[in-house]
Formats: C-alpha cells, sequence, structure tokens
C-alpha cells in the first residue's frame, strides 16, 4: 500500500510538477540570472529542473511521510479489537499475552499509532487488568513498558486515572519489582506534567514525595535517566509548597542530590533534572542552607562547563538561589573563574545569574572580596554596567557588588581606582534617580552605598561631586524623610507599631536615610559638597535636628556623624548652631554609646571652636573629658601629657564598655562677652586639660565601616570603649584633630 502510494506520489511529481516548475522558472528567468553569481544555464529550463530536483525530492519524501504517519495510526486503530481479546485474562494464553504486549509495545514506541491508541480505553484497560494478575515475569515486562510508552501521550496518561488512582500508583512506588515501582514513577511523572492541577495535589496528600525521595538513589533506581523522571517528579510536587520542601530536607535530599551530582558527571539529563530541582528547593531559607552545607555549591560549579547553554541557566539560577546563605565558603576561585566571563554574557538571564552570585558571595567576605578583585571582576562589573545601563535587574546586583568590593578588604582601594579609571562614575550616578523617588529605590540604595565608599577616595570625591552626586544625594535625602514622616504619622494614626508601612519595594526606610546620612559625610569631605550640604534648601537640617531625637542609633550616629564633618567649617558651625541641633548634642554628650558621645563632643568642640572665645573653649573641655570618662570612652586614670601622640582606635581593639558613672553635676551658666548670650552648662577646666579622641582625620580612608545590605544583610551591633593612652598635658586641640582616627561608627 505504502509503496504504490510513493509510485503514485512520484509519477504525480514527475509529471506536473515538472512542466509547472519550468514555465516559472522560464517567466522570470531575468530576474534569477542578476542574483546568482553563476550565469550559465540559467535560461535553461532544464538546468532549473536539476537545481529544483532536491526541493522536489525532500517534498516527496515529506509527503511520503504523510502518509506512513496515516497509515500507522489506522493500522493501530484497525487491530485494537484483536488485541483487546488477545489481552483478555480469561480467554487468552500466557503467550497470546506475551504476543500482544510486545505488539503494543512496538505499536506506542512510535507516535502516530501511539496517539491513536490513546483513544481507546480498553487498552490501557486490559493491560493494568492483565499487570495485576499475570505470574509471568516477561509478560509482566513487556506490559509495563507498553503501558509507560502508551502514556507519553496525554489521553492514555488520562485514562490510567480511572483504573489506577493516583494512591494507588503511590503506594506502587514502594513495589519490591522494579518493573512495577519504575512504571508507576513514569505514569506519576507524566500524569504530573499534563494535568497538574489535577494530580500534585494528590500525590502530596497521598506521601508521594517521600516515596519519590526514596527512590532517588542508585540502589533503587540504577538508570540514570529514571533518576532523571524521580528528580523532575520530586519537582513538581515541590514546586511553590514550603511544607513539601521541609518534608524533602527531612528525607535527606540535599545529601542524595549533592551524591548524584558528583557520582554521575556525564549524564546531563540527569544533571539537568538535579539543578532544576535545586532551583525550586533553594527558595526556602532551611533548604539553602541544607544544600550548602552538603556541598552544593561546589557540585555545582563544574556544570558551567558544559555545553548546553539550558544546563548552564539552570545551575546558574540554582548557585543564585543559594549564594546569599553561602556567603561564608571561601574556596571559591574556581568559581569565581567561570563566573567573571559570564557576566559578559549577552544573555541577560545568564548575566543576571552571575552578578547575583558574585554579588551575595562577597557580602561579609573579605577573602571572596579580594579574590574577584584579583582576576579582574571589577572592570568585567564594569562593563556589565554599561551594557545593561537600562535594566535595573542587572545593574542592581552590579552596584551592589562593586560596593562590597570597595569596602573593607585587603584590595579596596585598588577596586576604587579601577572603577574610577573604568569611566563609569558618570553612569553611577546617573542611576541616583532622585527625579523618580521612591522608584527604582532597591538601585538606588545600591548605588547610594557604592558612592559612599567611592567617596573615601579624594579624586573619586571630587569627581562624583563634579557629576551632580551631592545635589542628588540630598534632593533623595529630602524626599524619603518626608516619605519616612508620612509613615511615622500613618503608624501614629491607627495606633500600630507594624514597620511594613516605612517598606518601599522591599527596602525599609529608616535604612535608606541612615545609608544616605552615611554617604553625604564621605561626600562632605570634599570642600565644595561640604560647602553644597551647608547651603541646602530649607528643611535638611532640620531633618538632621530632627534624627538626632530618633530611636534608632544608627540614624542618630549617622546625623552626628554629617554634622561633625560639617562643622569642619565655621559656615557649617554657624548652621547647625542656627538649626538648633546644639541642644540636643549636649544631651547625646551623656549617652551611654560611646561613639554617640565621642561624635557629639567632637560637634560642640568645633562649634565652640569657631564661634565661641577661649575661655569657653577652656571650660568646654574639662566638662566633655568628664563626661566621657563616665561613659567608658576614656580611662578613669588617663594622665595628659603632651609628648605623647594619641593612639589610633582599631575596629579590632575595641573592647566592651565600662558601666556608666554618675554623671557630673551641673553648675551655673557662664556669660559669653562676645555675644551677650548665656552659655551651656559647663565647668571651668584646667587651661590644658585634654577631653576625648576626635573622629579620625581623613587621610585614614578605610578607617569607617560602610552599611553592606544584601538579601540577607546581618547587622552586628557592638557598644564599644575606645582605650585612648597617653594623653599627655599640653596637646592642643589643633594637632589632636590632624592625628585622630574615628571609632568606627557602624558595627
Amino acid at each position: 500500500m505504502k509503496n504504490s502510494r510513493l509510485k503514485e506520489t512520484s509519477n504525480f511529481l514527475q509529471s506536473d510538477f515538472t512542466s509547472q516548475n519550468s514555465l516559472f522558472i522560464n517567466e522570470n528567468s531575468a530576474s534569477l540570472s542578476r542574483s546568482l553569481q553563476s550565469l550559465s544555464g540559467l535560461g535553461k529550463s532544464t538546468s532549473a529542473v536539476r537545481r529544483l530536483s532536491p526541493c522536489i525530492l525532500n517534498l516527496s519524501k515529506a509527503i511520503g511521510m504523510i502518509i506512513n504517519f496515516k497509515d500507522d495510526a489506522f493500522a493501530a486503530a484497525a487491530n485494537v479489537s484483536k488485541l483487546t481479546r488477545l489481552l483478555d485474562v480469561n480467554t487468552s494464553t500466557t503467550e497470546s499475552h506475551y504476543n500482544a504486549c510486545v505488539i503494543l509495545h512496538k505499536l506506542a514506541d512510535r507516535e502516530a499509532s501511539r496517539n491513536s491508541l490513546a483513544y481507546y480505553p480498553q487498552i490501557v484497560e486490559s493491560l493494568v487488568h492483565l499487570l495485576q494478575t499475570t505470574q509471568d515475569i516477561n509478560v509482566q515486562t513487556e506490559a509495563a513498558m507498553a503501558l509507560r510508552k502508551l502514556c507519553y501521550a496525554k489521553p492514555t496518561a488520562s485514562a490510567v486515572r480511572n483504573v489506577l488512582s493516583v494512591a494507588d500508583l503511590v503506594q506502587l512506588l514502594s513495589h519490591p519489582a522494579e518493573t512495577i515501582f519504575v512504571t508507576a514513577l513514569s505514569i506519576l511523572h507524566r500524569q504530573m506534567l499534563f494535568m497538574p492541577e489535577e494530580t500534585r495535589p494528590e500525590v502530596k496528600s497521598a506521601g508521594g514525595p517521600v516515596q519519590l525521595a526514596a527512590l532517588l538513589t542508585p540502589e533503587r533506581l540504577a538508570e540514570p535517566g529514571y533518576l532523571a523522571i524521580c528528580a523532575d517528579a520530586l519537582r513538581m510536587t515541590a514546586y511553590e509548597d514550603p511544607q513539601i520542601k521541609l518534608i524533602l530536607l527531612d528525607c535527606d535530599i540535599a545529601e542524595k542530590i549533592v551524591y548524584l551530582l558528583n557520582a554521575f558527571r556525564s549524564h546531563e539529563k540527569l544533571q539537568h533534572a538535579l539543578t532544576r530541582l535545586i532551583k525550586v528547593l533553594s527558595v526556602s531559607t532551611d533548604c539553602k542552607q541544607g544544600l550548602v552545607e552538603a556541598g552544593a555549591v561546589q557540585a555545582m560549579t563544574g556544570l558551567l562547563h558544559s555545553n548546553h547553554s539550558s544546563l548552564v541557566l539552570e545551575t546558574l539560577w540554582g548557585l543564585r538561589n543559594l549564594s546569599d546563605q553561602a556567603f561564608h565558603l571561601t574556596d571559591t576561585r574556581e568559581l569565581f573563574t567561570l563566573l567573571v566571563p559570564l557576566v559578559s554574557s549577552s544573555v541577560e538571564h545568564i548575566a543576571i545569574c552571575a552578578v547575583g552570585c558574585l554579588c551575595n558571595l562577597t557580602c561579609q567576605n573579605a577573602s571572596n572580596k579580594a579574590t574577584l578583585i584579583e582576576i579582574d571582576g571589577v572592570s568585567a562589573l564594569c562593563g556589565c554596567l554599561t551594557t545593561f545601563v537600562n535594566r535595573d535587574e542587572v545593574t542592581e546586583p552590579v552596584c551592589s557588588a562593586l560596593r562590597n568590593l570597595t569596602h573593607q578588604n585587603e584590595h579596596a582601594s585598588l577596586a576604587i581606582h579601577q572603577i574610577h579609571d573604568f569611566g563609569v562614575l558618570k553612569v553611577i550616578v546617573s542611576f541616583l534617580k532622585s527625579d523618580q523617588f521612591p522608584a527604582h529605590l532597591p538601585l538606588v540604595k545600591a548605588v547610594t552605598g557604592l558612592v559612599r565608599n567611592l567617596g573615601l577616595s579624594k579624586s573619586c570625591r571630587r569627581d562624583l561631586h563634579q557629576l551632580g552626586a551631592t545635589d542628588r544625594l540630598i534632593i533623595l535625602f529630602q524626599r524619603a524623610s518626608g516619605v519616612f514622616e508620612e509613615a511615622t504619622q500613618q503608624r501614629a494614626s491607627i495606633l500600630s507599631n507594624s514597620s511594613e508601612l516605612s517598606y518601599i519595594e522591599g527596602v525599609r526606610i529608616e535604612d535608606f536615610i541612615e545609608l544616605l546620612l552615611v554617604a553625604l559625610q564621605s561626600m562632605a569631605q570634599h570642600t565644595a559638597a561640604r560647602l553644597t550640604i551647608i547651603h541646602s534648601p530649607e528643611g535638611v537640617f532640620a531633618s538632621l535636628v530632627q534624627y538626632l531625637y530618633s530611636g534608632s542609633e544608627y540614624i542618630q550616629r549617622a546625623s552626628l556623624e554629617l554634622l561633625n564633618e560639617v562643622t569642619l567649617s565655621p559656615e557649617g558651625a554657624i548652621a547647625v548652631e542656627q538649626a538648633g541641633a546644639v541642644a540636643r548634642i549636649t544631651e547625646l554628650v551623656h549617652s551611654d554609646d560611646p561613639k554617640t558621645a565621642t561624635y557629639s563632643a567632637s560637634i560642640l568642640h568645633r562649634v565652640a571652636e569657631h564661634l565661641k572665645p577661649a575661655e569657653y573653649q577652656k571650660r568646654l573641655s574639662k566638662e566633655l573629658k568628664h563626661c566621657l570618662r563616665d561613659a567608658g570612652v576614656l580611662p578613669v586614670n588617663s594622665s595628659p601629657s603632651p609628648a605623647a601622640p594619641v593612639a589610633s582606635a582599631k575596629v579590632d581593639d575595641i573592647t566592651a564598655p565600662t558601666p556608666p558613672r554618675a554623671r557630673t553635676p551641673a553648675i551655673p551658666p557662664i556669660p559669653v562677652a562676645s555675644t551677650g548670650s548665656l552659655t551651656r552648662r559647663l565647668p571651668d577646666p584646667p587651661q590644658n586639660e585634654l577631653p576625648l579622641p576626635l573622629p579620625r582625620s581623613r587621610n585614614v580612608p578605610n578607617g569607617i565601616e560602610s552599611i553592606e545590605s544584601q538579601a540577607t544583610n546581618h547587622r552586628r551591633g557592638c557598644s564599644t570603649s575606645v582605650s585612648v593612652k597617653d594623653l599627655k598635658k599640653g596637646y592642643n586641640w589643633d594637632s589632636f584633630i590632624n592625628t585622630a582616627q574615628y571609632p568606627p561608627p557602624f558595627a
């Protein structure tokens, strides 16, 4: 039948299509001759037909395949009744059962006949009944394989539900015969693919996840292909179900996955299924921790060598999800070496995942930061920033990663210079989208932190200010303060302590304001930027004073930092005094927090130095020293001496604070001749007495910690006592300012 139809098709092509194509070529020979390189023979019909003959042959083959496909479907349908009789357990023999199953297996291998048989549920019912009753191993094996193949068609998988429930299939997963539990696994997998909404909940309620997890071992499933099916079935059961993820974690799923990744390096289908399973499981924080502890990051690193882009992308998604719980890992050089080239990928999703991994793995990990800088990761990130300049999904993690690299590691200054030399400062400043606030807030927050760290470099600080970074930060501060004030009023009006009102796009407004204050303090080390802040629009200094009363010690301390930098100039001291900040700062000198007390004392001294007479400054010095001794900042038995320099207070040398002593009693105010007003209550100190160590000079760029927040930002709060040794008499304030260091404002 097939041969006759092919002959007819061939004769048809030879007779009719030849003449039609010849006429077509003759009519268009002129235009074809101009487009082809060879001009010989183009005007001849025979030459044109010869050129078209391969196309005609392919067309005839395609028609033949269509005819064969239809014939296979008709042949399978025509034999359904005969096959059903042969499968009948009451009337047929074992040999007939076996022959019928072999025929069905062969028919199910072909798509046409398989799709045709799928619409005859009696075939499925007969196979299932035969599997339940036969005692012959060969019949059981052939019947199972035929049923497995038939379920590749959706109608067959649906028809099985009428004969075998999902609960029955789940129960068969623990059957001792491999043929049976493999068949049950394959059918369940197909049903979850074709009918997810109906099947997946039934699998979960029947205990399917535990049974599937028990199968995910080479001891139960020796074939990697079936392990891949099992892993994919587990992925579908765990998708968007946190409880199932935890159940699987209790079944040692993390250890099993890592073992299989290491044991089957050459089976990419299984690796692909396992990485997809990791991507789903790693949405859960508990599963992330379990996978990281089991060594999933190291096991997945080698998969990035694959030539299959789909496997690489799935691996990157999994690594990105795991990376925020893997920031403590240090054996990451190989992973970084593979990730850095992927940052420059033109495929957006690959770049997003690679950058996200680098961002998280460099969070609070000085070793990883240094490693990434050593392998030229800064240049790769800067190049990615310019490539995807309009994509927040890329630019936000890139800026976060650059922020991490420019802080607290041995190569931080090198990273800052590389960013400056790459020429991306203009792009970075453009991300401070003050006119669109609060849109793009996660990106703006990351860029603000990066600007703060870049501001530690004199050249970067100058260029950033010239590009308008200071003005943009001030506008952002004004608008963030307005949003924070509105949220505070709303919380008060609904009598709720909930902080949800203070979040925008996952960013806490209090944290953003704190970061803006620290960034402005960094920029204020540049003289022109400091003047810009001093002459900022009305309301900025009022907000700074308001934050001195904040319940957050971090915002309070950041405000003091900025005011301390501003008061370096007389204009700044005047602005601070006119804003009414002196009264609150005087109170904060008595703070139990040593850093708050230190900054407060420094501001008061600088204001007095610029605006008050010498007698007032002497009285101030004595009072400040007593207050700082009470707070534990200065040792009680310190003896001033002019000879020894001030010891720098390092972060690693900070000890726990001593309990505050009784406060120095107040004395009556002292009149000041120059202003005619009453001063604050300050006792008269000895002439050469030295108060506390002032914040560090600006020539120690790495003395201040920056805020480094990721998806998992652990703020390490610590109250510190700064030990200042060998203070000598006669040591003046000017020399002290030039040699002292900041205590770290953030821990």
